[in-house]
């Protein structure tokens, strides 16, 4: 009976994911459509990052809805739908943006916030993961998209040096 709780409850505590990646929400791109789009498309035009690539920092439109911590990594992949989404997905985005001839043309493929987003997502699930396919495949994707995280660092430096010296 304990176990049956636990199960039901871990369900619950992701049931608006699968609700979204399954289409339940018609304002909403399904799971089969955003993988469409990176896959044949090779561009995401639609709204679904936030449930289908879950990351630790909220969304304007959801604010915390599909927001998971570090904790939450780990009951995640216990799904084995969401698991193996996260997986094609991620997996998918590092085909296709593999396929560009140089790193700045990654937003060929979707924009900035959105590579932002797949970053800080990547992260999580490497470092919290016990999963070897999903550590593999967030691995990847994070030093095929590093000249990115390199340059926004670069940029960061930058502008902290531009303010310091325009408040001094």
């Amino acid at each position: 009976m304990f176990n049956q709780y636990l199960i039901t409850t871990k369900m619950y505590k992701f049931k608006h994911f699968i609700e979204y990646q399954n289409g339940m929400n018609k304002n909403y791109p399904s799971f089969e459509k955003a993988l469409y789009e990176i896959l044949v498309e090779e561009k995401k035009s639609t709204h679904w990052i936030w449930y289908i690539i879950p990351y630790d920092r909220p969304s304007k439109q959801f604010g915390d809805l599909f927001l998971i911590n570090s904790k939450d990594v780990v009951e995640y992949l216990q799904n084995v739908e969401l698991r193996n989404n996260y997986l094609t997905m991620m997996t998918s985005i590092f085909t296709t943006m593999s396929k560009k001839e140089h790193w700045y043309n990654y937003n060929e493929v979707m924009s900035s916030v959105d590579i932002k987003k797949v970053i800080v997502s990547a992260k999580l699930f490497k470092d919290y993961s016990f999963d070897l396919e999903i550590v593999k495949i967030c691995s990847l994707l994070l030093k095929l998209l590093n000249p990115i995280i390199y340059h926004q660092n670069e940029i960061t430096k930058v502008k902290k040096k531009l303010t310091y010296e325009i408040l001094n």
